[in-house]
């Protein structure tokens, strides 16, 4: 179900008509809140802890960043696609990058955390304003109102500068883990 708003959003938000691209960012939004709760359901599928259900949790759980394309393409010109799908790659190009660290090297980061006197920085304040600076679906909140409200070319262009910073920030992060396993 989940998959299927994400994918009715899509159609709604490149149409651009301001009606069907607030019941795009509506479904979205449904997509977002649904999405925070099959999570859960997907791990558990078809038993517990299911290697397949978190794989399907983690693909339905990036549809939203094909939103950013379909807005542009919504809000029409030759730069707002553009800008939406810089946004769309900047996104996948970020979990690219932290999916092959894990994938590669989080067992040694792990291994390595346990031997150091590392401390996560999850709770600190920075990591907090990072994080919901960044963090995309967060925004998705906004991005019915913002449609409605004319502001849909803001909400794009903070979302490029967003994905930008993003993208730079979690491949020096990555880059510098990486770095400090070979030492």
């Amino acid at each position: 179900f989940t998959a299927v708003l994400g994918l009715a959003s899509l159609p709604a938000l490149a149409s651009g008509s301001a009606t069907a691209m607030f019941w795009g960012g509506l479904f979205l939004l449904l997509y977002t809140i649904f999405d925070c709760v099959d999570g859960n359901l997907a791990r558990a599928w078809p038993r517990t802890a299911s290697r397949a259900g978190k794989y399907w949790d983690g693909l339905v759980g990036n549809f939203y960043i094909l939103s950013y394309f379909a807005l542009g393409i919504g809000l029409g010109g030759k730069t707002w696609p553009v800008i939406g799908a810089f946004i769309t790659i900047a996104k996948l190009l970020a979990c690219r990058v932290k999916t092959d660290f894990w994938a590669v090297l989080g067992g040694n980061w792990e291994a390595d955390k346990k031997e150091s006197d590392y401390q996560p920085r999850t709770g600190t304040p920075l990591y907090k304003l990072y994080y919901n600076l960044t963090d995309p679906q967060a925004h998705i909140f906004i991005l019915p109102f913002a449609v409605v409200y004319g502001f849909g070319t803001w909400f794009l262009g903070a979302s490029a500068l967003l994905s930008a910073g993003e993208l730079v920030f979690v491949t020096a992060l990555y880059l510098r883990r990486s770095a400090k396993l070979n030492k």
